[in-house]
């Protein structure tokens, strides 16, 4: 039944017959005072046609009072005096009006009551407000293994590397209420405006603003690109790090705020992984056109330059975030390509890589000859084996020049050396090239080709050829000294 304010005529005919006009006020009924477990308390106006005023009192935390007013135009509501712009918010459709607990002082009264159009009030109703919500934030490290561990210490470690792009959860913070009013990364001493102390580093921060309230559990993210260099022209180091603390507010305005060192579950230390450690550099042995063997073998930079797109990175820090086409990635040669053996017999070649953070890493390419057959020859036509039972075989006849021609052979490389030993007058000789794979090599000098001092009988000798990767081939070939038989031509 809707109340309202009532005008009567009443007649009166005793005598004179006077009539007049006489206004009734009702009183417009209460408004609703609803204290909530959570600390909240909720003021309800009645939805009667002539009231458009609602207005309650309570007392702030600080002690302070408040007279709030709530006014209906039309069908809408809104605060219209004494507003304090946080911890009082209003339904504007049925102007149910809730006073948070962040905004009233525990155990205390409230008063309230509902105002007509023509001013007439109700009764005052009152309520007391609960003790509400007392349980802080809580905030949760997430642990990875990788980039964000809880190292030997205890300590909660991200790390971060410079020029690369973080974006990593760190951990999430959370609330019975599922309310949170703010959440913010601080330093010991209570600065909140250094951000992370990384330039270019930053994170998605809570600042608390009125009636602002978001859910909880959040997550608290760490974004961005750790800069260049630490300051001026001075790289990073992995001894930089800076300590911090994760402080939040609930929409009660309990707060998780935890200074304390050790294992204190606020305190995260984010620290600096420089690329050098981050990354291990692989490459496999790289097979290169050099006797790899020979003293003072190194390799050409046109060698070292076909290296480089063979290298990778892997780690066991975080994803990889670089190739070895990276932008201000470099990879230099040491010792001007110097060819150098491990104890084991294999050998490498130097290099120096400095990454885009300017960290360094010294590594040891495996190198290999990419030739690794050996040369081959004929011998006048005829092909030298290692077996004096299939090589060529040749009758030389005492007195005549034995002056053979080896055709020298090899799949890659030019040939180097040929070398002859056990020749019919018993010299050797050694002929140096380079000849191109196919060549004839003649033996001409007179001091080898004589065979007028020869023994008689069987003879084998060797023909050694090395081809310029240091690849070498010895073979057999086989030859029979003999006199030459005089016979007179028959007599007729």
């Amino acid at each position: 039944i809707q109340k309202q304010s009532m005008v009567r005529k009443l007649k009166y005919t005793h005598l004179l017959q006077i009539e007049r006009d006489q206004t009734f006020r009702v009183k417009p009924t209460a408004p609703t005072i609803t204290p909530k477990d959570n600390g909240d308390v909720t003021v309800t106006p009645v939805s009667e046609e002539n009231v458009n005023t609602l207005s309650f009192t309570y007392k702030h935390p600080n002690n302070s009072n408040f007279t709030i007013t709530a006014t209906k135009n039309g069908n809408r509501w809104s605060l219209t005096s004494g507003d304090p712009g946080d911890g009082i918010t209003i339904d504007p459709e049925t102007g149910v009006v809730t006073i948070k607990d962040r905004a009233i002082k525990d155990a205390t009264e409230i008063t309230a009551k509902s105002v007509t159009t023509d001013s007439v009030d109700s009764d005052t109703t009152t309520g007391n407000s609960k003790a509400g919500d007392k349980e802080p934030p809580v905030f949760t490290f997430d642990p990875d293994g990788k980039e964000k561990i809880v190292d030997a210490d205890g300590n909660q470690v991200v790390y971060v590397t410079p020029t690369e792009e973080t974006n990593l959860t760190i951990g999430r913070v959370t609330d019975n209420s599922g309310k949170l009013l703010e959440s913010r990364i601080m330093e010991k001493n209570g600065t909140l405006t250094n951000g992370l102390g990384f330039q270019g580093l930053s994170y998605n921060e809570l600042v608390r603003g009125n009636n602002t309230e978001v859910e909880a559990p959040r997550d608290v993210n760490v974004t961005g690109t750790v800069s260049e260099y630490k300051s001026g022209t001075t790289p990073w180091s992995d001894s930089d790090d800076y300590t911090r603390y994760v402080i939040a507010k609930d929409a009660s305005t309990n707060e998780l705020r935890n200074i304390s060192d050790g294992t204190n579950p606020t305190r995260v230390k984010f620290k600096v992984l420089t690329q050098a450690t981050k990354y291990e550099p692989q490459i496999t042995a790289q097979p290169v056109n050099v006797d790899v063997a020979a003293t003072s073998a190194k390799i050409t930079p046109e060698d070292f330059a076909s290296m480089k797109s063979n290298l990778t990175f892997t780690s066991t820090r975080g994803p990889v975030k670089i190739d070895n086409t990276t932008r201000n990635l470099n990879i230099t040669m040491k010792e001007d390509g110097a060819i150098k053996q491990n104890p084991d017999g294999s050998h490498y070649v130097g290099a120096t890589i400095e990454y885009p953070d300017h960290s360094r890493d010294e590594i040891q390419i495996p190198v290999v000859k990419a030739d690794a057959n050996e040369p081959i020859a004929t011998m006048d036509g005829m092909l030298l084996t290692k077996d004096e039972n299939t090589t060529a075989n040749f009758v030389v006849f005492r007195g005549s020049t034995f002056n053979p021609t080896f055709n020298v052979r090899d799949d890659r490389n030019n040939i180097k050396t040929i070398n002859v030993t056990k020749l019919p007058n018993g010299t050797s000789i050694e002929k140096t090239g380079p000849w191109t794979s196919g060549t004839n090599v003649k033996i001409t000098e007179e001091a080898n080709t004589s065979t007028s001092t020869a023994d008689l009988g069987e003879r084998v000798g060797e023909v050694t050829i090395t081809d310029s990767s240091g690849n070498t081939g010895t073979y057999k070939y086989k030859y029979k000294v003999v006199d030459v038989e005089v016979r007179n031509s028959p007599e007729t």
